[in-house]
């Protein structure tokens, strides 16, 4: 008998694009929903929304997540990010470059320009992401809630999840997949075709079921998630 939900909070590693009957049949979400036993799934994840709009959203949703029934992924995403503006929380990333002024005003332009080139400081982001991390395993306590922390981008040195093991990051089979396997060919790769990633989750179909097994045998069995391995790479030229 199929019991409680899946919850799905991120950024655009969380996103889908087409419809579901396309992607019911390979896409992770759909399959773990499944695995898990799980009625259905809830997906709260915007593209380029910063860890402070991820949180906020998992804020406002808690009363609604059932902590006996319930799965909660928390997709944590780059610690640069930032929530400029309530009304448009899609332009948290500030490494779109000129490719922001389509989305904000020009004002807000030259604020976020500001920001980056006077007050950006890893430091800093380096803290924000610790203090979003002791957040969420205060708020898993404090509920009960079956959460799993799974990174996007950082993982290495940080404080992720007391009863997992994590290594890597969404974004290792995200690159992988591109020959050469490095950040550079990724995005040589994404400067090609006008600079949108358009995989679903920033993965191909065929690592969909796999990156399914992997959050399955963890959330289920406690076995160490590895996103370094396991998945098929450089098979995009």
């Amino acid at each position: 008998m199929k019991n409680g939900k899946l919850w799905i909070f991120g950024d655009s590693y969380g996103t889908f694009h087409r419809s579901g009957d396309e992607l019911k049949d390979w896409h992770w979400m759909w399959s773990l929903t499944e695995k898990l036993g799980h009625e259905n799934f809830y997906n709260v994840c915007e593209d380029g929304v910063a860890n402070e709009w991820i949180y906020h959203q998992l804020i406002s949703s808690s009363h609604m997540i059932n902590s006996e029934t319930d799965t909660v992924i928390f997709i944590a995403t780059q610690s640069d990010r930032q929530w400029f503006f309530t009304d448009n929380e899609g332009v948290g990333n500030i490494n779109m470059g000129t490719s922001l002024e389509k989305y904000v005003t020009k004002s807000q332009h030259i604020a976020i320009d500001h920001y980056v080139r006077h007050l950006t400081d890893n430091p800093q982001n380096s803290i924000r992401f610790q203090w979003l991390l002791y957040g969420l395993n205060f708020l898993k306590e404090q509920n009960n809630l079956n959460l799993l922390i799974l990174p996007g981008f950082e993982s290495e040195g940080f404080f992720l999840n007391k009863e997992f093991t994590i290594k890597g990051s969404l974004l290792d089979p995200c690159i992988k997949e591109v020959k050469g396997r490095s950040m550079e060919s990724w995005l040589n790769w994404k400067g090609r075709i006008d600079g949108v990633d358009p995989r679903e989750g920033h993965i191909s179909n065929c690592n969909h079921p796999i990156l399914s097994e992997k959050l399955f045998q963890t959330i289920k069995h406690k076995q160490v998630l590895d996103l370094t391995t396991g998945f098929k790479e450089e098979f995009i030229i």
